[in-house]
């Protein structure tokens, strides 16, 4: 990753971030700094695609949120941070179902998952994790495809690491907003 230089010395904003021309690469606003990163691998984005045909089998039976891939999630205020995981959930609690707000939302996904790429180092994505568990993401998967194990967060439990052949029980650590909720971890590694 690498940082882009503010026309100003102060942080930029989220808002500032939002007008900004494309940079023509993937970027995140980390602490008021755009940070750059490279542009994900072909496997990286079969990955994600997994996951999310996984978790959307599950919501075409229990029409209970939004799915989505790589909004920005509000992790920090004063300086702005603004992340984008892979994958994320947002109950009708959160984001109520119908027509949903222009611009960057005002609300943290319950469910977000990361696909570590071979690019990503673990120092980075934990402080990743970390910002968005801290902004209430309640649960932060993070798929490393090389070492073929699910690594689930939360911030009131010690870090799950799974194989391939367990099953991710969302419902373990989000009983009320996805009941019932199990994946196979190797559904996400096809």
């Amino acid at each position: 990753m690498s940082s882009v230089p503010n026309s100003t010395e102060r942080p930029m904003t989220i808002d500032e971030y939002s007008r900004l021309s494309d940079l023509g690469r993937p970027s995140e606003l980390v602490q008021g700094r755009v940070v750059e990163m490279n542009v994900p691998a072909g496997s990286h984005g079969k990955y994600q695609s997994n996951i999310g045909r996984a978790l959307g089998r599950y919501l075409d039976q229990h029409d209970v949120g939004h799915l989505t891939g790589e909004v920005g999630v509000i992790t920090r205020r004063d300086p702005d941070s603004l992340r984008a995981p892979d994958v994320a959930f947002y109950s009708y609690s959160r984001l109520p179902p119908g027509e949903l707000p222009h611009g960057y939302w005002q609300v943290s996904p319950e469910l977000a998952f990361e696909v570590r790429s071979q690019y990503d180092r673990w120092v980075e994505i934990v402080a990743k994790v970390g910002e968005f568990l801290s902004a209430g993401v309640q649960v932060v998967a993070v798929l490393d495809p090389q070492e073929r194990k699910l690594h689930v967060y939360s911030a009131d439990r010690p870090t799950l690491i799974l194989g391939e052949k367990d099953l991710f029980q969302i419902d373990e650590f989000l009983p009320d907003v996805l009941p019932g909720c199990f994946l196979a971890v190797h559904d996400f590694l096809k």
